[in-house]
Parts: C-alpha cells; structure tokens; sequence
C-alpha cells in the first residue's frame, strides 16, 4: 500500500489534509519508500474471550449458547437472517438449511411465511381463508382485477378477459367463461361434427364444415379455408380473395414486391416504380424496402423497439432484442451496441481496455445480456488497483484527441480540476480510452448506456490533485457542442468527488472481488441518456485516466446501450 491505514487511524476526514496532501515521506506519490509502510504496522496483542462474559452484550454468553460472541445479532432465538451465510439463531443451521417446522417442504429461509401451518407456503393455493396461503404478500386477491376471485370462480385469476362473468372467444383454447368448457365445446346445430368455435363457418348447413370437399364455381367457401372455389396456384389466394394472377404464385395481395420485373407482385395496382410513394412518410419506399409502407414505425435501417409487437427494422423479426453480446468480439457488442454501421479505435495501453463475455468482474455481473466492457488507467480486469507503479505509457491531453469539449454543467460543488469549457488543458497520465463512430438508426431520437466508475484513489485523496477521471464524450448534430455527457451529481465529470461514490462497504451494487472493495470504491451502476439525430455518424469516446502521478488505478464498466426512439431534452446522468 502507498497510503497505510495509521493515517486514517489518527487523523479525522477533515484534518487529513492539515499539513498538506502527499506530505508524508512514506507516501508512494511522493516517491517514499513502500516498504515504509510495514515499520508503522502495529499488531494488536492476543487476547482469549472469558466464556462467561457476554461480550457482545446481546444477552447471551458463549457459556449460554452464543455461537458468536462478536455479534449482537447472533445468539440463541435470535432471528434468522436468511440470505447472510451465518447462523443467526444459534440452532447449527445456516440459511436455507433451517428446519421445515410444518413438513410442508419449505422453511422460513425458503419463502414459508407461516412454518407451523403445512397449509401455508410459496406453493400452497389461495384460498378465500383470510389467509396468505402461497405467501405472496397477498390474502385471498383478485390478482387481475376482474372482480371475481379464485374463490368466487375465476379459473384463471392472471387474465382479466377469464372469468364467470366472461364470453366465451372462440379459437383462443381458454375456457373463458369459467363454465369447464373450452370454446364451446358441444355446441353443433347441423350435426356435421363441427361446431362454430370449431372452425364451422355456416353451422346451419352440414355440407360446410373444415375437411369438406371445395366444390368449383359454386362461389361458397365449403371447407371454411376463407377462400371460395379454387386456388389454382397453390399461393394461398384466389381471384374471389384479391389473387390478381392465379396462374402465379409469386403474385397475391401481401406478395413482396418486385420493383423492376414489370409485375404488380402485390396486387395493390402499382407496378415497379410506381410503387415509389412513400405512404407513411418515413423516408422508405416499398422498393427501398420499406416492409409495411403504411406504418410509419416500420422501415430498414430502424431500431427495434421490443415492446411493440411490430418489425420494426424489417429484418422478418418481430420485437427481436439486440443479441449479439453474448457472442461479443469488440467492446460496442459486449455492450450491447448490435446495430451496424459502428467502427472502433483505441488509445492507451492495449491491455487497459476489454471485454469481457459469460463472466463477472468481482460481484460485478453484466447489466444486461452476457457481457460488458472496461476502460481502466491500470490493467483492465486487474484486482490490484493499487498497484506500486501505474502503466506509464500513454499520456496525453483530452482536447488534443477528442477536440475542444465542454467539461462541466453549471451546478456548483466541487469543481473539476480544469475550465468549464475546454478541460484538460494539460497531459494526464496513464490514459485509456474506446472510440466509437456510429450510425444512429433513421428511428432513434437518442441512446443510453449504463456504466460504473471505481477508483482506489477514494476516501484518501478526495478533493485532491490526484483526481482520475471518466469522461463520456459526444459528438452529435444534436448537441450545441462537443461535450462530456457522463456527470455527477454536481454537474461535474465522474472523479472521487463525484456524489455518487458510495461509502465502503455500503455498496449498491457489490464491488467484492474486484479489489476496489479492499482499496477504494464505486459510484454504483449510473445511467447516462443523450439526444442524437437519426441517420448521422455520432462519435463518443469512453475515456479515463490517472491524474497527479500513475499509480492507483480507476476503471468504468459500460453496458447495456439503448437506443431511444422518443425525443430527449439533453443529456443526463441518473442512478
């Protein structure tokens, strides 16, 4: 360690700084001797706990069965903590190894919310008892908001069109009704064996029925296929039904479109180029390959939005979420970024930048999907962010890179350490960062990517020259200027002084087994949101790097990228 923990021993936050930051001879950022350090380590005298005395003062001695004298929380009848790893309650069982009081099959660290009553568990059914049998939080609910309970008759009490009070819809397979019949069932007034909620489509006559013969010419659709008479090109139309040439099946209504054969493929009277109206305004024509040119929302070159039941893409799949990080081979797909058009570059030490794919950082599991990415001033990955000597081998100034950018939002707090317009004036050190140029969809109003900031340069050297850095910068037509767009909750880039770093170990998001959980801390999982404008090439840079000296190291996490398809204000970063 450069800053050893009998600093913090002896000295309150505030007066940690009185003869000055880096003071200290032993201090490795000025230079001092590591091994220094270990002549200040003071060991604590052993000492062996009398048995008969309660020392956690829990009201329990080990004498009297307390397991763990060091702890308040644990001693006999004390309450399970499920979920913790220790045995609170002293009775030689840890969490789910509890005892099944009732034999129902769940105990108390299981979801039994009544573990002396067999009739109460997570896999009980409700019943209208006035109590919570299946311990959902919820006594005897009408969960769909129907107005009919299990109790009173709803057969499916997750399904508001279900219950006694229902119709009956024909062909959805539910019984809605709750009457014990599934699409009427039973019901066949022209005794051919086919009922209407069994496809019958004229169940007063028992020539028509599914299965019939088709009679040609007879202008009656017999077998009840929705199509009368013949189909003469097997393409699922006929001339009754809209087929404008049954001697091709590669010409019916819904047909694409073949916009230089000569053909109106799609029987909607429009031949080749005459199909090159754009009907729903979005800029593509059906020989552009616009699949639906009547939906606005549906066009190539679009983000998907998988919530809305449409192709919006045209890809031929509908709602498909993007997928190809769990396949990742550069830092955009691991961080979701699946849409084409986006090339990368890097600055820095190869190895401070990454992706990785099917694996965690520490406790650090991936936002979404499979993987992430990491831009770090040290190692990428490396669980020794407090490393003796920093990488030493890129150091650059930001504008020099990225072009003059604007650093801070007015919102006072502790200022960065450089001018709210272009920062960065000067070179830093041990710097790292991933570039991205990028083709917004036509659809895509903005984006939105989720990301952690760790430093072990946290609590010792806050509001300090040793200042690491995250920048976030863009640049789009959408912004007045070039910009950072990762802020803190002052306004201010993303250093140790950020609002957002959480007090070890009071973590959001658990940072164990990342080495910043020993040494230094996280801000938690943030979320940035920026405009950018539909079809241009947006440029951003995932930036860190170490300030004042090289050595103790910062690191960003990115993941989870979003396009947004609804116009946004300006950028903004939320926890």
């Amino acid at each position: 360690m450069r800053r050893f923990a009998l600093e913090l021993l002896l000295l309150p936050a505030l007066g940690l700084w009185a003869c000055g930051p880096h003071s200290d001879v032993n201090d490795n950022h000025n230079g001092g001797d590591a091994a220094g350090l270990f002549d200040a380590a003071v060991v604590p005298d052993a000492f062996e706990s009398d048995p008969f005395v309660d020392d956690d003062g829990d009201g329990y001695t080990e004498n009297q069965g307390d397991c763990d004298d060091n702890d308040m929380l644990t001693h006999p009848f004390a309450p399970e903590l499920c979920g913790d790893g220790r045995d609170n309650n002293c009775n030689g069982a840890v969490d789910d190894q509890e005892p099944d009081e009732d034999g129902d099959g769940y105990g108390p660290c299981q979801g039994d919310c009544d573990d002396m009553d067999p009739a109460v568990s997570p896999a009980a059914t409700e019943v209208a008892d006035g109590v919570d049998n299946n311990c959902d939080g919820i006594i005897d609910a009408d969960y769909d908001g129907d107005g009919f309970t299990v109790a009173a008759g709803d057969c499916d009490d997750d399904d508001p069109d279900v219950s006694p009070a229902a119709e009956e819809i024909c062909w959805d397979g539910v019984d809605n009704d709750c009457d014990g019949s599934i699409d009427g069932q039973g019901v066949d007034a022209d005794n051919d064996g086919w009922g209407p909620c069994e496809g019958d489509c004229d169940d007063t006559n028992g020539s028509i029925h599914p299965g019939a013969p088709e009679v040609p010419g007879d202008g009656i659709d017999n077998n009840c296929d929705y199509m009368v008479d013949v189909d003469i090109d097997g393409d699922g139309w006929t001339v009754a039904n809209g087929d404008c040439d049954d001697n091709d099946w590669t010409v019916h209504p819904g047909a694409v479109e073949n916009c230089s054969d000569g053909v109106d493929n799609n029987c909607n009277g429009l031949v080749d180029t005459q199909e090159n109206a754009d009907n729903d305004g979005d800029g593509v024509t059906v020989c552009d390959g616009d699949c639906d040119d009547y939906n606005p929302a549906m066009a190539p070159g679009y983000a998907e939005d998988p919530t809305d039941g449409i192709d919006n893409d045209c890809n031929g799949v509908v709602d498909d979420a993007p997928a190809c990080d769990c396949a990742a081979n550069n830092e955009a797909q691991a961080m979701d970024l699946c849409t084409p058009g986006v090339t990368l570059s890097y600055g820095g030490h190869a190895s401070a930048h990454g992706y990785r794919v099917n694996n965690n950082f520490g406790a650090i599991g991936p936002r979404h999907g499979c993987g992430y990415f990491m831009v770090s001033s040290g190692l990428a990955w490396d669980t020794n962010p407090q490393g003796a000597a920093g990488l030493n081998v890129y150091n650059a100034n930001p504008v020099s890179v990225t072009g003059c950018f604007a650093c801070t939002i007015p919102s006072g707090g502790w200022p960065h350490d450089g001018p709210s317009g272009c920062c960065e004036s000067a070179t830093v050190n041990d710097v790292a960062f991933v570039h991205m140029a990028i083709t917004v969809p036509l659809n895509a109003q903005g984006f939105s990517f989720d990301f952690i900031f760790l430093s072990s340069e946290y609590p010792e050297w806050v509001h300090s020259a040793y200042n690491d850095t995250f920048y976030a910068v863009v640049s789009s037509s959408a912004l007045g200027q070039v910009q950072n767009v990762s802020f803190d909750s002052s306004g201010q880039p993303l250093t140790v002084n950020n609002g957002w770093f959480e007090t070890p170990p009071s973590w959001t998001q658990s940072i164990v087994g990342t080495g910043y959980d020993t040494t230094g801390s996280a801000s938690g999982w943030l979320t940035t949101s920026c405009p950018a404008t539909p079809g241009e090439t947006l440029n951003i840079w995932f930036w860190v790097h170490d300030e004042g000296d090289h050595i103790l190291d910062s690191a960003t996490i990115v993941d989870n990228w979003q396009w947004v398809l609804t116009p946004l204000s300006g950028p903004i970063t939320i926890k």
